[in-house]
């Protein structure tokens, strides 16, 4: 959503016709988008004031006796009069701000054709004002129009009939377009209880709800105006640092509420960590169970099989291992050989026979490396015996499932 918002502009020339010198163009201008823009009205000040003015001086000088009491040009006689009139007025008309246009880009033609329409009908809306410029600029951050005006009042009892006068321009102004005269609203005070209202301030008010109404007939949404400073008592500078300073202030109210959803969100996290932590703690204590149960379920199976557990195979293994390596020396290649194919009754008829001295088998005497072998036969015999007696664990319960399946398929 964006605010209107109409500030006095400086009524720089140079700068709403973008004549600057090569190489002197202001940062915030866009170069290529320079040829965007729209010249809708340029009429140099002095051309304005002859036609509009000349006619009535000529006739206020007409009714001059003395010389000295005539006005030469009147655009001078303006410039050098010491009742705070200025040569021309400068308004500075805009929709949304540079973040509308960076989010959504398609905006800015719309916002243009709202500015043409408004300025459009300007001269017929204000009789009075009489148009000398208007500048649309699409080669900003945001696009925006300046236009410049002279108020023009007459019906004076004395002096010039037509002059330049804002305040009775103004008056005139929401005399024909409301229906009763000016009167200033008194609710509207400053601290020090001075009235701060004026014929202008009302008629910039209308025109903003003017600008307003053809804005969301074109599909702009207006979320209220801008209170922004007055651009003819700043300079450029002064009047970007002012700006900067209401930047900063909407930035530190959506710091604070970021902060606040900021601190939402780690409460939140934190919670979830928390959350977390319990979730991994009763899981880690439901697989410690299960184990606990399943090694108790496979104890009460091996058990109930007969099974013994890998374990106590793989240490009698080991152990014969050892009895290998002390008899190895005194073994032969066909003892080698049982040893490979696991085949203990083989084993032991070749260490019988190796040991026999007297024809009956009794052993006479013993001979280094026998008693090596007596025990490695003996360890050998208990490894197989422990070993065939085993039976996988698998294997097992894939034969206890095997009558389930067949009542599931019976069913």
């Amino acid at each position: 959503m964006g605010s209107i918002s109409m500030p006095q502009g400086r009524g720089n020339r140079q700068h709403n016709l973008r004549n600057y010198g090569e190489g002197k163009l202001p940062s915030n201008v866009d170069a290529s988008r320079t040829e965007q823009n729209i010249v809708w009205k340029d009429e140099t000040t002095s051309h304005a004031y002859h036609r509009i003015f000349d006619d009535a001086v000529s006739e206020y000088n007409a009714k001059q006796k003395r010389k000295d009491r005539q006005i030469k040009d009147y655009r001078t006689h303006i410039l050098n009069s010491k009742n705070g009139e200025k040569e021309f007025y400068e308004d500075v008309l805009q929709w949304g701000k540079q973040e509308d246009f960076i989010e959504h880009p398609e905006w800015r033609d719309i916002a243009k054709e709202c500015l043409l329409e408004y300025i459009e009908g300007f001269e017929d809306r204000n009789p009075g004002l009489e148009l000398i410029g208007a500048y649309i600029h699409m080669d900003e951050a945001s696009p925006h129009m300046h236009f410049d005006y002279i108020p023009v009042a007459e019906g004076y009892k004395t002096g010039v009939q037509k002059r330049n006068s804002l305040d009775r321009a103004m008056r005139n102004l929401i005399a024909v377009r409301t229906g009763s005269e000016y009167s200033p609203r008194p609710d509207e005070k400053d601290a020090s209880g001075k009235c701060t209202d004026n014929a202008t301030k009302q008629w910039k008010e209308m025109e903003r709800a003017h600008f307003k109404k053809i804005c969301v007939r074109r599909g702009l949404v207006v979320d209220g105006e801008i209170k922004t400073p007055e651009r003819d008592s700043l300079s450029v500078l002064e009047y970007k640092a002012e700006m900067r300073k209401h930047e900063i202030r909407k930035l530190e109210t959506q710091e604070k509420e970021l902060r606040g959803t900021l601190r939402n969100l780690q409460s939140l996290i934190k919670q979830a960590e928390e959350k977390l932590e319990e979730a991994k703690k009763e899981a880690a204590s439901i697989i410690e169970s299960a184990k606990a149960k399943a090694n108790e379920w496979l104890e009460k199976i091996n058990i109930r099989l007969g099974l013994i557990p890998k374990k106590d195979i793989e240490d009698k293994r080991l152990e014969l291992v050892g009895y290998y390596k002390a008899c190895e020396p005194y073994l032969t290649n066909d003892m080698r050989i049982a040893i490979n194919n696991e085949d203990v009754k083989g084993f032991g008829a070749l260490v019988s026979r190796l040991t026999a001295s007297n024809p009956d088998g009794t052993v006479a005497r013993r001979d280094p490396g026998w008693e090596e072998l007596f025990d490695f036969e003996i360890k050998f015999e208990e490894y197989l015996e422990l070993k065939n007696k085993n039976v996988e664990t698998e294997d097992i319960l894939k034969e206890l499932e095997q009558p389930e399946r067949r009542r599931g398929r019976r069913r």
